[in-house]
């Protein structure tokens, strides 16, 4: 009986062994890249940035933001969460110019290793309902005037007219609605 004991116990020993020689630890869920990247806005509410993260949340996360304009870049700090993070600018208390575009990515620290995703652009427009954006030249650039906002459109040159249409005026300069054409062809 003890020799079949000890055969027992050497064969039980030898599997131990064998198993924690071969035994290999389980990968472990860590930052592992980017996944799909999205971002919307609703004009005078906010803009939303969201980000997946297949593989897990990296140690630290940040948003980068570049503002057409701008020289310098906004960093927002991100609470990710196990598979994706978000990000809500709060556009009611801090506004942005209509129709200014953001380019932005993200910026992941996980350890030693910093990775960042590929850049993304956002248009933050001017997207409320019943508003319709032009554009008319002026000077070298393209101004985009809200004909809702202003409350008239502006006159149209004809090719017969001797007088050129009036040039709008910038709706920063003034409040009053760019002046009618008084040339009776005009109307």
């Amino acid at each position: 009986m003890g020799r079949v004991a000890r055969r027992v116990g050497s064969l039980v020993a030898f599997v131990l062994l064998l198993t924690v020689a071969l035994a290999r630890p389980a990968p472990a869920a860590g930052f592992s890249g980017f996944g799909a990247m999205t971002a919307d806005a609703t004009y005078g509410e906010e803009m939303r940035f969201t980000v997946k993260l297949p593989g897990g949340a990296p140690d630290q996360l940040e948003l980068l933001m570049r503002f057409t304009g701008a020289d310098s870049t906004v960093v927002a700090p991100v609470d990710p969460g196990a598979s994706s993070a978000e990000y809500v600018w709060d556009a009611a208390a801090n506004s942005i110019t209509p129709n200014t575009r953001i380019a932005y990515r993200w910026r992941a620290t996980n350890g030693e290793v910093v990775t960042l995703s590929a850049e993304q652009a956002l248009l933050y427009d001017d997207d409320r309902p019943g508003l319709v954006w032009r554009s008319t030249p002026a000077a070298n650039d393209r101004v985009a005037i809200a004909s809702v906002l202003i409350g008239t459109t502006l006159p149209r040159a004809r090719a017969q007219s001797a007088t050129p249409a009036p040039r709008p005026r910038c709706l920063a300069e003034t409040s009053a609605p760019p002046p009618r054409c008084r040339n009776p062809r005009c109307s």
